[in-house]
């Protein structure tokens, strides 16, 4: 008996919890090496409370997919959004500007904190 892995990630979620937005928003997200497609229109929504894993055989993707939801690596096409914000970029009449390294980091850090719970407490 064959079995056939998918050459690109498989993203399952687990909707056993309701929630009223998607923490993360990804939009046919694209990325390539060179010659090399690694993410082919990804598109994926994860609700606050959601549990989800990406699963997929060696090189499909998910480690650079991951990369791309925390602006380690810059998306080809399409949009990546954490808790409703674009990361590492800054729209602007409707165009998409990228934001400076310091400014991703603080990006980072907010997105943390808020999606914890901990941001009343922070100074």
């Amino acid at each position: 008996m064959t079995t056939m892995l998918p050459t690109e990630p498989v993203v399952s979620t687990d909707s056993a919890q309701t929630a009223t937005a998607a923490i993360i928003d990804a939009q046919d997200v694209h990325k390539r090496f060179g010659a090399l497609e690694v993410l082919k229109g990804i598109t994926l929504q994860v609700e606050r409370g959601q549990v989800a894993c990406l699963l997929g055989p060696s090189g499909s993707g998910k480690s650079t997919f991951l990369r791309c939801i925390n602006h380690l690596e810059k998306v080809d096409a399409g949009v990546i959004r954490v808790a409703g914000r674009t990361v590492g970029y800054e729209e602007r009449n409707g165009k998409l500007y990228e934001l400076p390294v310091a400014a991703v980091a603080r990006q980072r850090r907010g997105s943390a904190w808020s999606s914890s719970g901990s941001t009343s407490s922070r100074t």
